[in-house]
């Protein structure tokens, strides 16, 4: 008789962290030449608590292995994009449009 020292596969495929679901949505925005909100991101993900949203974003993770997703406090909202896929100016030029500055 063989016994076997692996654990048996978890059939069901693991749901990655909500930093990665983050910054998946963040870099799919972007490729539409569009800036994404908290509140976008929210309804998109659909996410409940607002709070553990904010923590995914301003986490120390998000800052050190996502360089790219860049973040534009408004009056209105707080956008977000990467700067892999927008461009510095024109994501400021979309902020401006949005805050009708």
């Amino acid at each position: 008789m063989r016994w076997r020292s692996e654990k048996p596969e978890d059939p069901s495929p693991k749901e990655p962290p909500l930093v990665e679901k983050v910054v998946d949505c963040i870099r799919e925005t972007s490729l539409k030449a569009q800036l994404i909100t908290l509140t976008y991101l929210q309804d998109t993900l659909e996410i409940h608590d607002t709070a553990e949203l904010t923590r995914a974003l301003d986490s120390d993770d998000m800052s050190e292995n996502y360089p790219d997703i860049r973040c534009l406090p408004g009056r209105h909202a707080t956008y977000y994009y990467s700067n892999q896929q927008l461009s510095e100016n024109y994501a400021n030029m979309l902020f401006r449009v949005e805050e009708q500055d």
